[in-house]
């Protein structure tokens, strides 16, 4: 049950670390702000007592 609570968090942030990663230059400001925003809200998620 724990593993996949944390494959959903996981996917998500390894999804927008990689489109960072990859396609930095072709994105706009707020493409790039919202792919950071996931991250961190995917994070905060998987470290919330259950």
């Amino acid at each position: 049950m724990v593993s996949r609570e944390l494959r959903a968090p996981l996917t998500s942030i390894k999804g927008s670390a990689a489109a960072l990663l990859d396609t930095v230059a072709a994105l706009d400001p707020d493409e790039r702000r919202e792919y950071a925003r996931i991250i961190d809200e995917q994070a905060d998620r998987m470290g919330e007592p259950r």
